[in-house]
C-alpha cells in the first residue's frame, strides 16, 4: 500500500478494500473513520469533525479505491462523526431515524453560535501561544504538550468554522439496511440508545469486521453523558455473540473482538461503582492507562444522576 499522510487521521488498511482513519490528536478529525470498496462505490463510516478533516478522508479513499461515488454513514449525531458530510457529494447518507432528528435539530443552532465566536477563538489562540511561548525547561514538558494539542484543536476549528454548514442524512435507517455493490455488501444495524439517544454499526462480513462508532472505545474512557450505559451492555453483550474478527472503534486504535467485551465490562464496572455512593472514586487499575481520564469522575455522576432519575419517575 502506498503511503498516505494526513495530519488528521493515520489510514491502515484492515483487509482487502477495508480501511480505518484512526484520528490523530493534533488534526480537525476528533473521532475515527474509515471506509470500505464496495467494488463500485465507497462507503464512508463517519466523516470527522472538520471539514478539511473529511476532504482529506476523501482524497485517500479516492486513491485507494478508486471510485469517487459516496455513500455516507453516520454513526450517531456527534460532531465529530458528521460535520465532515459536507466534503462528500454524497446522494445517500445513512444515519438511523433518531440520530437524523438530533442532527436536524441541534447541528444548525450549534453551527451558528460557533461561527458567531470566532472574533473571541482568535482572542483565545493567541493567549494560548503567549503561555506556550511562556514556557521553559523540562519540568513543562506534559503542560507543553497540553497547550500545543489546545492550540491545534483551536485553530483547526478557525479553518473550519467559516466553511462549516450543515449536510444531513438523506436516508433513515430503521433496524438494519444491507448495501450492495459490485464486489461486496455491507450490513448497516441500528442498535438504540448506547453511547448516545441511538448508535448504528457498519459490519462487513465478508471479514467479519466492525465498524462500531463509540459504542466501542479503544484504550480511551467513553463519554457516557447523553446515553443510556445499562442499555448499551445489552448492546455490547448482542455485538460479542456475532463473532467479529476486528473492530475499528469511535476513539482508539483498530482492536481484536474482545475489546467489545472491555467496553461492557468499564461500563459494568461503573454501573457498580457508581451504586456505592460512599466509597472512595479513585480509577480502577485496568483504567488509569485509558486516555480521557477526565471523563472518568464524570462518568459516575451521570450513572448516579440517571439512577436516582429512574428511582424517582
Amino acid at each position: 500500500m502506498s503511503a498516505w499522510v494526513s495530519r488528521h487521521f493515520g489510514l491502515e488498511k484492515v483487509a482487502e478494500g477495508v480501511y480505518a482513519a484512526i484520528a490523530t490528536e493534533h488534526g480537525g478529525a476528533m473521532g475515527n473513520a474509515g471506509f470500505v470498496d464496495l467494488g463500485d462505490r465507497v462507503v464512508i463510516f463517519d466523516t470527522f469533525n472538520a471539514p478539511q478533516a473529511a476532504q482529506d478522508l476523501k482524497e485517500a479513499a479516492v486513491h485507494f479505491t478508486g471510485h469517487d461515488r459516496f455513500i455516507l454513514v453516520n454513526s450517531h449525531w456527534h460532531g465529530d462523526h458528521i460535520r465532515g458530510n459536507q466534503a462528500f457529494d454524497a446522494k445517500e447518507i445513512y444515519a438511523s431515524p433518531i440520530t437524523r432528528e438530533w442532527i436536524e435539530r441541534e447541528h444548525p443552532g450549534r453551527i451558528e453560535r460557533q461561527q458567531s465566536m470566532l472574533p473571541q477563538l482568535a482572542l483565545d489562540i493567541a493567549e494560548l501561544e503567549g503561555k506556550l511561548a511562556a514556557l521553559h525547561g523540562e519540568e513543562t514538558q506534559a503542560e507543553r504538550i497540553t497547550l500545543h494539542q489546545q492550540v491545534s484543536f483551536l485553530r483547526e476549528m478557525q479553518e473550519a468554522l467559516p466553511q462549516l454548514r450543515l449536510v444531513p442524512p438523506t436516508h433513515s435507517v430503521e433496524h438494519e439496511q444491507v448495501l450492495t455493490g459490485s464486489a461486496r455488501s455491507i450490513r448497516l444495524v441500528t442498535c438504540g440508545a448506547g453511547h448516545s439517544p441511538s448508535d448504528l454499526v457498519m459490519e462487513v462480513p465478508d471479514c467479519g469486521i466492525l465498524f462500531a462508532g463509540d459504542l466501542v472505545s479503544i484504550d480511551n474512557h467513553p463519554m457516557l453523558d447523553g446515553g443510556d450505559p445499562w442499555n448499551w451492555v445489552n448492546i455490547l453483550e448482542m455485538l460479542e455473540s456475532n463473532g467479529y474478527t476486528t473492530v475499528i472503534p469511535g476513539h482508539g486504535p483498530v482492536g481484536a473482538a474482545d475489546s467489545i467485551s472491555v467496553q461492557r465490562q468499564y461500563l459494568k464496572t461503573l454501573i457498580d461503582l457508581a451504586s456505592r455512593i460512599s466509597e472512595e472514586e479513585s480509577m480502577p487499575e485496568p483504567y488509569m492507562a485509558w486516555k480521557a481520564d477526565f471523563l472518568y469522575k464524570p462518568n459516575l455522576a451521570y450513572i448516579r444522576a440517571k439512577a436516582a432519575q429512574s428511582v424517582q419517575q
